[in-house]
């Protein structure tokens, strides 16, 4: 890390903002794949879950259900949520 600073020539606070960007993007990753995987895992019907009430029930691709669940994840990390997605279950 040492080098890339002497390389680039670049100072503690963007270092620092970098990292913070970094780790906010993983953890919105995380997130957003673990509601995913408890909406799955809690019925595999998707029956009364997030999914179901979204109306993306018959679109189960990987891409729509991530896509959704980012959208989720993003609106609830920055404000209060829009609720138009919201939790169903106990387990979500």
């Amino acid at each position: 890390m040492k080098y890339l600073n002497n390389l680039l020539k670049v100072g503690l606070a963007f270092e620092r903002l970098f990292f913070f960007f970094l780790i906010s993007i993983i953890v919105v990753h995380i997130v957003t794949c673990l509601f995913v995987i408890v909406a799955a895992v809690s019925d595999h019907t998707f029956k009364d879950t997030w999914i179901e009430a979204a109306d993306i029930k018959d679109k189960k691709d990987k891409r729509t259900l991530y896509i959704t669940s980012l959208y989720w994840t993003i609106t609830t990390f920055t404000t209060v949520g829009y609720g138009d997605i919201s939790a169903t279950s106990s387990q979500e």
